[in-house]
């Protein structure tokens, strides 16, 4: 599995793979996920759109590989070698609905794939590409949301318990306010 980065950003532009068959295209700038927590950098607010394309070399022979992507805020429409694959939302201005869920996008490519990622944001304070997506076989991608998924849900079972524990003493122990208000905070953080 790898984290994919160093992505050509294109600001406040919906782009389609036509756009770049047509001319050539130079981006606005070279940027890695997270980078900026908006659309800042085109308009100084955190709403917009822009495009996000990376080119990942392959080995010649056709293979099955997939794409895991985290939350991309706030809508988006993601292409792979020219073929669109997913679609969350509508990134159209005029017509914009918000479409957010983590995914994996399964393809076959041989020497190259070309991802682009065209997304809009006009509902959270930040939004576009702001975790870096992973690229890798398929089990390999499966076995990573697999992990991460445990790990949130040990994470969780374990405030729980903690957060259940603090109560109890606190429910024990009433003259000293502070276990019931770190249950409270386990509470808020699960």
């Amino acid at each position: 599995v790898w984290l994919v980065d160093g992505w050509e950003f294109y600001g406040g532009r919906l782009l389609t793979p036509a756009d770049f068959q047509s001319d050539i295209r130079k981006p606005d700038r070279y940027v890695f996920a997270g980078q900026f927590g908006g659309f800042e950098i085109v308009n100084e607010q955190p709403y917009g759109s822009a495009s996000y394309r990376l080119t990942i070399k392959l080995p010649d022979e056709m293979r099955t590989y997939s794409l895991y992507l985290p939350e991309i805020l706030s809508s988006c429409r993601l292409y792979i070698n020219g073929t669109e694959r997913l679609r969350l939302g509508q990134t159209s201005p005029a017509n914009y609905t918000a479409g957010t869920a983590e995914t994996i996008v399964p393809f076959e490519a041989a020497g190259q794939a070309v991802i682009l990622i065209a997304v809009s944001n006009y509902s959270n304070t930040y939004g576009g590409l702001t975790y870096p997506p992973a690229f890798g076989i398929p089990g390999s991608i499966l076995d990573m949301a697999e992990r991460r998924l445990n790990l949130r849900t040990a994470l969780l079972t374990m405030t729980l318990m903690t957060g259940a524990v603090s109560f109890l003493i606190g429910m024990a122990n009433r003259k000293n306010p502070l276990p019931v208000l770190y249950s409270l905070f386990c509470l808020l953080f699960f």
